[in-house]
Parts: structure tokens; C-alpha cells; sequence
């Protein structure tokens, strides 16, 4: 079992936060550089090769795990942890095609009620109210992010609202068992099954008998080389460790909370290379940075109380 120890330290006492909050100006960053990739990759191909390198990279620190792949427990927590999350992202990357960009980053947003919710009903957990104000905070905020440039309802719509659902599970299943396991095999496993689905996905859809030639030139490309590399050992191999880390001693609903930092720093990246800052944008952002500061100062049961405190194992 892995080591379910929580800093006492008060000068360690927000770290594991801060961990989550690196990990939503991580994601950020990725917002355009993925815009500008699957321009001349294929989506599926594009998350099978980002996934498949972050799974590589990983591959050389398994040997000091090799006692993790002896328990069917870690099997069946990582894989369904893989699977949920590649569920998520292949919802939203189907979605993208036909949806735009602002719909969809407000659509993932509203994980941030959905963990809540769940927790509240499946978990039969009560939530403190200052966490329920930080929820309402941050869903206003990424809506005046993302609303002011929606268009009208389509078809990529619900399948990133499934996107939403599916990563709200995936936060709450993980917050739950994290402290089963280790945190680098979980995290190689998760690589491993996402992009093995990713590459089935890209072999069917990219590949397919009615799907065009790829160049593969363009594909490998100086610029998209590096873009690759970067999304797949430092926005995911990186944050897939930090997030595991700090979740492990961090609510689910604190930690969706933190997550709706993405489309603020997303923003922010955005502003920075040359889009106009609004007022709708500038108090969207104040509201989802308010969120945030309540949510990580507000009353949290520790993790061993939530465990015992659950009525579902």
C-alpha cells in the first residue's frame, strides 16, 4: 500500500495546491500549441504519438515497480483510471470537430458542479458551503471567458459534455484511491492505455480505407517535433505526476476547483500572443481566480476522515 502520510508542516501546508495549480498553467499552455498541431495531424494520431511518448519516457523508472504489477488491485485501479480518462479526451477531441473552441473549454468548465454534485450523492458527503460559492464563482467566470464568443448549439455539443461527466469521475475515482498505489507505475499504466486506445482510434479513423494519405513530412516536422515533445514529457507525463501527487491529499471538489484555472491561464496565454482583453474576460478572470483562493482556503476534511466517512469503498 502507498505511503498515505500528510504534511503536518505548516510551510508545507498549501503545496500540494500549489502542485494543482502548476498543473492547470501546464494545461494552458496547451491549448494553442494543440490548435496549431492537429492542423497538420490527425486528432487520434496526435494524441496516440503525445500519450505514446509521455508512456515512453516513463518506461525506464518501472524497474524499481515491479512488486506494483503483482497486485490485481493496481491493475484494475490504474486501467479504469486510463480508461475514464481517455473516454474524457476522446469525447472532447471528436467534440472539437464540431464545436468551437470557447464552447468547449466552458462545457469541460462545468466538471467543477459536477464533482460536487457527485461527491454529494454518490458519496453521501456533505459539502462546506464556502466550496459551493467558489463553484457558482468559477462557473460565472468561465462563462464570461467562453460565452461572449459561443455560436449556436451543435452536434459537438453533448459529446463534450460527455468529456465533462466522464472527467469528473475520472478526478473523484482517482481522489478515492489514490492512496492505494504508487504514483509513477499508476501513471505509466494510465499512459499506456490511453494511448493504446488512441493509436486503435487512429488506426480505424486516420487510417482507414476512406481516410486520405498522410505526409508523413508534415507530420514530423521540426516545429511539430518539438511541440510533441514538450506536450508529451512536460503538459502530460509532468502533470499527470503532479496531479496525482496533489490529489492525494486534496478534495476532489477542491481539486475541480483548482482545475478551472485551465481556461483562465488558457486566457491569459491567449492575451499574452496578441488577443484583446475585455471587461467580460477581465472580471471572468478575477471570478475564477476568487474561486480558486476560496476554494483553497475553505474548511477540508482530511483524506482519512473522507475515507471513513464514505459509505461506498
Amino acid at each position: 500500500m502507498a505511503d498515505t502520510h500528510i504534511p503536518q508542516n505548516k510551510k508545507w501546508k498549501y503545496v500540494p495546491e500549489l502542485l494543482l495549480v502548476l498543473v492547470t498553467i501546464l494545461w494552458g499552455t496547451t491549448f494553442i500549441l494543440t490548435k496549431n498541431t492537429i492542423q497538420s495531424i490527425p486528432s487520434f494520431l496526435y494524441l496516440a504519438i503525445r500519450f505514446g511518448i509521455a508512456f515512453i519516457a516513463m518506461v525506464p523508472f518501472l524497474f524499481r515497480y515491479r512488486n506494483f504489477f503483482t497486485s490485481i488491485n493496481n491493475w484494475k485501479i490504474s486501467v479504469v483510471a486510463g480508461t475514464l480518462y481517455f473516454v474524457s479526451i476522446m469525447s472532447q477531441t471528436i467534440g472539437l470537430q464540431f464545436t468551437s473552441a470557447s464552447k468547449t473549454s466552458f462545457i469541460t468548465a462545468l466538471g467543477v458542479i459536477f464533482v460536487p454534485l457527485f461527491v454529494s450523492i454518490f458519496y453521501k458527503q456533505k459539502i462546506h458551503y464556502l466550496l459551493w460559492i467558489a463553484v457558482i464563482l468559477a462557473i460565472i467566470g468561465v462563462g464570461l471567458l467562453s460565452l461572449p464568443k459561443v455560436e449556436r448549439i451543435s452536434i459537438g455539443d453533448p459529446l463534450v459534455l460527455i468529456c465533462a461527466i466522464t472527467y469528473a469521475f475520472y478526478v473523484i475515482y482517482i481522489g478515492r484511491h489514490l492512496h492505494e498505489i504508487q504514483i509513477i507505475p499508476f501513471t505509466v499504466v494510465q499512459l499506456f492505455i490511453i494511448s493504446f486506445f488512441s493509436l486503435i482510434f487512429s488506426l480505424v479513423i486516420d487510417f482507414g480505407i476512406m481516410s486520405e494519405p498522410l505526409e508523413i513530412t508534415s507530420i514530423f516536422s521540426l516545429q511539430n517535433t518539438i511541440v510533441l515533445l514538450y506536450l508529451g514529457l512536460i503538459a502530460t507525463t509532468l502533470t499527470f505526476i503532479l496531479q496525482s501527487y496533489g490529489q492525494r491529499f486534496v478534495s476532489s471538489t477542491r481539486a475541480s476547483l483548482i482545475f478551472a484555472f485551465e481556461p483562465f491561464f488558457a486566457t491569459l496565454f491567449a492575451i499574452l500572443g496578441g488577443e484583446l482583453l475585455n471587461w467580460l474576460i477581465g472580471i471572468g478572470m478575477v471570478l475564477i481566480f476568487i474561486a480558486v483562493i476560496l476554494s483553497i482556503f475553505s474548511p477540508q476534511k482530511s483524506l482519512q476522515e473522507s475515507l471513513t466517512e464514505s459509505k461506498i469503498p
